[in-house]
């Protein structure tokens, strides 16, 4: 699988902006993107940032402990398994799909359906259709490329 930034001419300063944005941006949104585990593993383990509670420095201490803690796993995980970008190709084409076109869609239904005329619910349906379709068009796409890229190993 090619990358993006590989396109360009090497040693340029095109290539060194585009590498300084992808890393600012995975490190800006990475905690965004985990900040929902970070909230229930920290609501089980009775450690969660309660509005009016008081902060103490141990509580503090617990949730940093715990989110360094589950960046270093995902980290492990992601260095330990091989190929481990045909498997986040492999999510994202499902996940894409299917919460940008098929989902909006079918909440709306779900919400509206009574309201709604039967030709326009035939419509909105057969968007959500068209949303799992193109996921599952990712899917197969994504894992047969890599297939034959894991074949060629």
């Amino acid at each position: 699988m090619p990358y993006l930034l590989d396109n360009l001419p090497p040693k340029n300063w095109p290539k060194r902006v585009a590498s300084a944005a992808v890393i600012i941006h995975l490190i800006v949104v990475y905690p965004l993107y985990l900040n929902p585990v970070f909230y229930q593993c920290e609501t089980k383990l009775r450690i969660e940032n309660l509005l009016n509670a008081p902060q103490t420095r141990l509580k503090v201490l617990a949730r940093l402990c715990l989110r360094a803690m589950l960046v270093v796993l995902t980290m492990c995980v992601a260095l330990l398994t091989p190929e481990f970008t045909y498997m986040m190709s492999l999510l994202g084409s499902f996940a894409s799909g299917t919460c940008m076109i098929a989902l909006p869609f079918a909440i709306f239904v779900r919400l509206k359906h009574r309201q709604l005329p039967f030709l326009f619910r035939c419509l909105l349906w057969a968007l959500v259709a068209f949303g799992v379709v193109i996921s599952l068009m990712g899917v197969v796409a994504t894992m047969m490329t890599g297939f034959t890229k894991l074949s060629q190993v």
